[in-house]
């Protein structure tokens, strides 16, 4: 294991590599990392993981009490105990809010449809909100859900992801690993979409809009004007929309989708 002045390095680095790559947001999220079954050192809770410092981060005890008089855990610390208990295969946990992860979270959406199976093992496990609560973690009920060795990142129901680690380096993977089959599961739902809405159906949504009524010249009135009363022409009527136009369209839809 690493020695403490390395723990808190890297725990650090993590957390600004956190922050850079979108993965937490403000005062959001936390790291802890296991030095002992009787002692521990996490991020503080209320701090922006972009300024995080080594001086910042406290060593606490199994029960989650600071060992610093002063500085103040993060709010999360007896769940990330409860969770260390489960697995004694892991060092390290990564709380994080990642848009993607998060989307998923707040929707009861299976993420894990549009992933690759082998991916689904290593990196999809849920925990439902009934199973945790931030004031009262009991980890027996955690249990039923984070106690199966093959998973190393989880998406927790109404609130956000959260991943495990033998090492920080890779748990902060396997959060960002998370996030990314996420965003490739909201790409896939996108284009099967796309897919099940036929070239005909956009054709005809096309038409219908460029058939609305072209407005009249402001001087003679005219929806067609030949501009002889030195007024100002209408838009002319559009044509009628190629496929080449739908496709045109169908582009640009999978261009903003992979923005």
């Amino acid at each position: 294991m690493p020695n403490l002045f390395e723990i808190k390095k890297q725990i650090v680095e993590v957390g600004k590599l956190m922050y850079q790559k979108g993965l937490v947001i403000a005062k959001h999220g936390n790291i802890s990392y296991k030095i002992s079954d009787n002692e521990y050192i996490c991020t503080p809770g209320g701090l922006c993981k972009a300024f995080l410092t080594p001086d910042k981060l406290v060593r606490v005890n199994a029960m989650g009490e600071s060992l610093e008089p002063g500085k103040k855990p993060t709010s999360e610390i007896r769940m990330h105990i409860a969770i260390y208990a489960l697995r004694p295969d892991i060092n390290c946990i990564v709380h994080a809010q990642p848009a993607a992860t998060t989307a998923f979270a707040i929707s009861d959406i299976d993420a894990a449809k549009f992933v690759l199976p082998g991916d689904k093992e290593t990196y999809f496990g849920y925990v439902p909100a009934s199973a945790y609560d931030k004031k009262n973690h009991d980890a027996n009920t955690l249990a039923q859900y984070m106690s199966d060795p093959k998973k190393m990142a989880y998406v927790f129901h109404g609130d956000s992801s959260l991943s495990l680690g033998d090492t920080l380096y890779n748990a902060f993977d396997n959060v960002e690993s998370l996030e990314h089959y996420c965003k490739i599961s909201i790409y896939a739902r996108s284009l099967n979409a796309l897919e099940n809405y036929s070239c005909d159906e956009l054709k005809g949504e096309l038409a219908r809009r460029e058939k609305a009524p072209t407005a009249a010249c402001a001087t003679c009135g005219k929806t067609v004007c030949d501009k002889s009363c030195s007024g100002s022409a209408p838009v002319a009527a559009a044509t009628a929309p190629t496929a080449a136009d739908v496709n045109d369209v169908i582009r640009r839809v999978i261009a903003e989708l992979n923005r």
